[in-house]
C-alpha cells in the first residue's frame, strides 16, 4: 500500500477515519492524502435563484474556515 485516500467532511465519523488513515499510513510507510468533500445539493447548482447561490458561498466559506 503506497497511498492511502482519506475523505473528509468535518464530521465526527470523518474524524475518526481520518484518524485510523493516519494509523495505517504510519504502518504502511504510505502517503495519506486527504480530500474533503462538500457536500453541494443538486437544488443549489441547478438554480440560479440568489438565495440558493448565497447558501452555496456559505458552504465554501465554511468549508475554507476549517
Amino acid at each position: 500500500m503506497e497511498h492511502i485516500i482519506n475523505p473528509v467532511d468535518f464530521s465526527d465519523h470523518s474524524e475518526f477515519a481520518l484518524q485510523t488513515g493516519a494509523v495505517l499510513a504510519k504502518k504502511h510507510n504510505a502517503k495519506l492524502h486527504i480530500l474533503h468533500m462538500l457536500a453541494i445539493f443538486k437544488s443549489l447548482i441547478t438554480n440560479s435563484d440568489t438565495v440558493n447561490q448565497n447558501e452555496m458561498m456559505f458552504l465554501l466559506a465554511l468549508a475554507k474556515k476549517n
